[in-house]
């Protein structure tokens, strides 16, 4: 039976990346050609325009947002809770998303190292035996390109009927004084018109850029690199149960070099940042739904339940992604000594030097097996957290 699935992770990465790079907001643009190899936006004077005039467009958003909060509060204004937290969500996602724009943006020839020795260890690998396509990668690579065609789009259309869909309340609230709401004259019809439209730009363009690099770098540094990883020590698994050779040191080092490129290019504070940011959302939107359910307009209820479901597959596969090749690499270290039963000195030493493949979170913590259920834990006991308040 023929099978419609990838016998690779390369495609998908590649298509995840040409995606992601097609409206030049991120700083890594990878041709469409078939022996396109990804570039730095450093190398493009229009990517370089463009991507710095993104990160200016998300500094505007978030100075409109916070201005909104100066103003309700100066004029002492009555707004719903969900207005304000909602406001608050967007604002903290922006800036948050602007930050790592500009982190990835100084980290871009060791992400670009990262994505290089990436596919030639997995084409390397493939070559040595059969391995499978993880499912959680086809996963993520569908919630990603839908993500990428769906939430630009409603966010960009939302501000157009709800009010709280930023920036087009602070545009309201501040600019105009609502004088402008007046649509039976020609001139308030096109004032609407036009501050409506401009918004939809503004909305599309931003929460793109959001979409593009937390499908970029999400997918890249969190999902693909430990993917990797884990296929080269299953390729390390096979030969240490099918040859003589007890145990390959060359094959163990070239498993820390690909982790450590990985790890330098996420390190601190980008992991934080992403996590983080991704559990911030995730608490949110939940709060959100559970204490104004029956006050939210039904669109943007939906809208924030696909947001909350999207949000935890993904942070759940992330952290099972990350985790892997510490398990692996656990799992792999403990065959070896069993099997060793007479052993050479030298051999000792390097084994003692052959730690398990740790991606640090931070504070002398890293992801383990349970990583993803104490993340979930944590999110859980917040949203309690809001709802007693």
């Amino acid at each position: 039976m023929k099978s419609y699935l990838p016998t690779s992770h390369v495609p998908l990465v590649k298509l995840i990346s040409q995606i992601s790079s097609y409206f030049l907001l991120i700083p890594i643009y990878y041709p469409w050609s078939k022996e396109g190899r990804p570039l730095s936006c450093r190398r493009s004077r229009k990517h370089h325009i463009t991507f710095l005039a993104s990160l200016i467009i998300d500094a505007v958003h978030v100075a409109l947002l916070f201005t909104w909060f100066i103003y309700i509060h100066a004029n002492r204004e009555e707004i719903p809770l969900w207005g304000i937290i909602s406001v608050a969500y967007f604002m903290a996602t922006i800036a948050i998303i602007g930050s790592l724009k500009w982190l990835i943006y100084q980290r871009i020839v060791e992400i670009i190292t990262l994505l290089n020795q990436a596919f030639q260890l997995e084409t390397f690998s493939r070559a040595q035996f059969k391995l499978e396509v993880r499912f959680r990668v086809i996963a993520v690579v569908v919630i990603l390109i839908a993500s990428t065609a769906i939430l630009p789009s409603v966010m960009a259309m939302l501000p157009w009927w709800y009010e709280y869909m930023p920036p087009f309340v602070s545009m309201r609230k501040m600019v105009w004084n609502e004088a402008w709401l007046d649509e039976w004259s020609a001139s308030g019809w096109i004032l609407n018109f036009t501050v409506k439209l401009g918004v939809t730009v503004l909305e599309g363009l931003t929460w793109m850029g959001i979409v593009n690099l937390g499908a970029f770098g999400g997918f890249t540094l969190f999902i693909h690199a430990p993917v990797v990883v884990e296929m080269w020590i299953q390729v390390m698994e096979r030969r240490l149960s099918q040859s003589s050779i007890i145990f390959n040191p060359v094959e163990y080092r070239i498993a820390q070099t690909m982790q450590n490129i990985n790890t330098i290019s996420a390190k601190k504070p980008l992991t934080s940042l992403t996590i983080g940011g991704t559990m911030m959302a995730k608490i949110t939107i939940t709060y959100i739904l559970i204490s104004s359910f029956k006050m939210l307009p039904k669109l943007v209820a939906v809208f924030f339940l696909v947001l909350v479901f999207d949000f935890f597959v993904c942070l759940h596969i992330l952290a099972y992604s990350i985790s892997r090749p510490y398990v692996a690499s656990l799992h792999y270290l403990a065959n070896v000594k069993q099997r060793l039963t007479k052993l050479d000195k030298w051999v000792v030493r390097f084994l003692k030097s052959c730690i398990p493949l740790k991606f640090p979170l931070g504070d002398g913590n890293f992801f383990g097996k349970t990583t993803g259920l104490v993340i979930t834990d944590v999110c859980v006991a917040q949203v309690v957290t809001l709802l007693l308040m």
